[in-house]
Formats: C-alpha cells, structure tokens, sequence
C-alpha cells in the first residue's frame, strides 16, 4: 500500500511542478523542495522495501544504520506516505482556491519606472548587504561583541539592554543579506557585473563562514528564476508550455549546471567548514556528498522517526510551536517552554538517530506538533505562497524582490525549521518593503526619469 501512496505523491509533484513551471514561480520552488526532501526519498525507500532490498539504504547511510534499520517498516512508511500525500493534496487545492496565477511570469518585463526604482533599490540592498555581512562577521567572529558591551554602558544601558539590542541588530542585518541577492538578479537583466557579484557576496560568504545552508536558498531562487523565467525568455513569446520551456539547449544547460552546483555548494559548507559538526572524518564526509547524488537528505529519516513516535511513544506538543511563530513575528511577551518546541523536543527524545540534522521536514514538524492536526501547515504554507503569488501580478520586479525571502523561506521550512524560515523571511520583507517606499517617495519627488537602452 505505501509503495502505491507513494507513486501517487510522485504523480501529484510532477502534474504541481508542471503546472508551476506554467504559471506559478513560488509553488514551483515548494514542490521541488518537497520532491527533494521528501517526495523522491520516499519513493525510494518504499520501492526498497517492499522489493526486500532495504540493505542499500542501510549502505548508504552505515554510521546510522543501527537507528535507520527499524524505521524502513512498511507500519511506518505506510503513515508516512498517509500523511505526505494528504498533506500535499490539501495542499494543492486551497492554492487552486486562492488564486494567484501568473501565465506570464516567464515573459514580464521591466518597466523605465520599474527599472530606475529598481536600480536605486538593488544598489541600497548591495552595499546593506555587504555591511552587514562585515557587522556579522565582527559580531560572531571578530570580538565585536564584547567591544561594543564595553562601550554600551556609555550610552546608559547595562549587558542586558546591550544583549536586547544586538538581537535587534543581528535580525536587521540578516534581513539586509537575505535581501541583497534581489541586486543580482536586477545586475543580471542590466548586464552589471558588479552589481550581480556584490549581491551574492553576502550570502555565500556567510554559507561558507557559518555553515548555514539557508544562506544559500535565497541566492539560488534568485538564479533559477532568472534562469527559467525572464532573464532566458523572449518577451515576444508567449511561453505557455512545459515544452517551449524546455526548448532550448541553452535553458537546459543552464538549468542543470544550477542543480549541480547548488547541490554540491549546499554539502561542501557543511562538511568543508565544520570539521566536527557531525563528528565525521574527511573520508565520511566525501561517502556523504556521494549519496546526495542519490538526492538523500538525512532529514528524511528523522521525518520517519517522528512518524513512528508520535503518538505512541511521545505525545504530540500540541500547537505551541505553531502558535510562537505568530508571537515572535508580533513581538508578543509570549515564550512557550522550549520543551513545547519541535527541535528542542526531537533534541531530548531522538537517541542520537542521526547527529547531523534536528530538522524532520515540514511534514515531520506538523506532525510532531499537531499529530494529524497538523494537516493545518498545508494551509498556512498555501495561504503564504497564494497571496505572495497574487502580489507579484504579473510585475517581474514584485517577482524577483520576493524571490530571494521566498526561496530561503520555502527551502528551510520544508526542510523542517519553520520557526526561522519564516521569520528570517518576514525581517526581509520589511527591510526591502521600506527601501522600495523610500524609493517611490523619491520617484514622486523628482519627475524626470532615466531611460535604460
């Protein structure tokens, strides 16, 4: 039965990606981070299982063989498929009920208005973001931190008030390099270099320096994208159809080597960087990269773990987890115990499944939180993705400012962390939302306008 359920999710995920590739850019991203994550995981180890060769998985993954050996049970893979396919389904159809098709994503255009506002607003986001990039650097690194507690007590407040605004400070310098590879994108449609290169500059230098792959989601939405839609597309050409889409050597170069690198770039600064972060020797690490070609990700199996513990073994949290997401992005004097939190919980109650991950995709948190319940997060993450869908209108600049606080925002929460991904993506949008009024105001202000040949 699962290995049917899990055929039926493949089916559904292509028939998505399709239709996303047509007309909707940001269900695109969330359907290939599910078939990544998720989808394609487990069809393939529902086909192992249920033709008896659970032993290559287990090859595979041989540091934690001994904890993934009983999760490849067809009871637990069963609820796993259940709960992803009803997941996505749900999915799937409150996005069709909300709307937000963009025919055109792949063939809009720049307008003079939209390419003078935009200029203004890629440059602010590449120096920002290279700004913070040194502020960051210094604050985690550079012995900032204990600089500017020193000095905090000359402006009148103690270590504590010092701590309440670092936070602050940190959270507006993240918005500013989430934010910054929307000067990439515009670099590329204007053919300036410098700009292009100094908007990824933030983020992959903080990939390489933390070893926080989020870092590097908002880049690669920002590039595929570009490369699916306008920067390839002729804007004469209605390009309505998976198979003009795909007409191009070009395209599919373009589209492969993305992949490719975005892939190998993702496991690099976790293994190059981190030395001991799974306590993995250089030789383990390099079988690691091997099997992400296979397209695994150890998440996948803390997803199975949580399926198979909940409720039986370990009661469901009850919505807390959820409900603090709206609490911080509010800034409301509400903290739930960290035990009522997702990675906290799996912390204390996971025996060392795997060293290398907390994170149980988004399927796992939803379950783990609400049990069945959490079918509830199909509707949030649809009501999230329909109604930036809807606001982008067919405008390519509305597109590529969301892109890059899209992408990081899909990629993390389907991978399990939704706490972060969404509100790392809300401090974006404020920042850019601010810098684009600051811009219009301006555009009001001065009636003559450059024209872009």
């Amino acid at each position: 039965m699962y290995l049917i359920l899990a055929i039926a999710n493949a089916v559904l995920v292509a028939y998505a990606i399709r239709e996303g590739l047509r007309d909707r850019p940001f269900a695109l991203l969330f359907w290939a981070a599910s078939a990544f994550f998720t989808g394609y995981p487990l069809l393939v180890d529902s086909f192992f299982c249920a033709t008896g060769n659970v032993d290559i998985i287990l090859w595979l993954y041989k540091d934690s063989a001994d904890g993934i050996a009983p999760l490849l049970d067809s009871v637990i893979l069963n609820r796993a498929c259940s709960f992803v396919l009803a997941f996505n389904c749900l999915f799937y159809l409150t996005l069709q009920l909300i709307g937000g098709r963009q025919p055109g994503w792949r063939t809009t255009t720049l307008s003079l208005q939209d390419q003078d506002t935009g200029l203004f607003v890629a440059i602010v986001l590449a120096i920002g973001g290279n700004l913070a990039l040194l502020y960051i650097v210094g604050y985690e690194f550079g012995g900032l931190t204990e600089s500017l507690q020193q000095r905090a007590s000359y402006f009148g407040f103690g270590s504590d008030g010092y701590e309440a605004k670092s936070r602050y400070l940190r959270s507006f310098a993240n918005s500013f390099v989430y934010a910054s590879p929307f000067a990439t994108y515009f670099g590329i449609r204007r053919r300036i270099p410098l700009l292009t290169l100094a908007g990824v500059i933030p983020a992959l230098a903080l990939a390489y320096i933390t070893s926080q792959r989020p870092w590097l989601f908002c880049v690669a939405g920002v590039l595929a994208l570009n490369t699916l839609g306008p920067g390839y597309a002729d804007a004469k050409q209605r390009l309505t159809g998976v198979r003009n889409y795909l007409a191009t050597p070009a395209r599919l170069l373009g589209i492969a080597l993305l992949a490719i690198t975005t892939l190998f770039t993702s496991y690099f600064v976790r293994y190059e960087r981190s030395d001991t972060y799974s306590g993995r020797t250089a030789e383990a690490a390099g079988e690691s990269v091997g099997s992400v070609v296979l397209m695994r990700d150890v998440s996948i199996f803390v997803f199975y773990w949580t399926i198979d513990a909940v409720p039986e073994r370990l009661p469901a949290i009850g919505g807390f987890s959820t409900l603090q997401i709206p609490a911080t992005l509010l800034h409301l004097p509400i903290n739930f115990a960290p035990t009522e939190q997702v990675g906290y919980y799996l912390a204390l109650n996971r025996n060392h499944l795997t060293d290398s991950t907390l994170h149980p995709t988004v399927y796992g948190y939803a379950y783990c939180d609400l049990a069945w319940a959490g079918l509830v997060w199909a509707l949030i993450m649809a009501l999230i993705i329909g109604s930036a869908e809807r606001y982008i209108a067919g405008r390519e600049q509305r597109l590529f400012a969301l892109a890059p606080m899209m992408s990081m925002l899909i990629a993390v929460v389907v991978r399990g962390s939704p706490h972060y991904g969404i509100t790392r993506a809300w401090y974006s949008a404020i920042a850019i939302g601010a810098i684009f009024f600051v811009a219009t105001l301006a555009r009001r202000g001065d009636h003559s306008s450059v024209v872009y040949e």
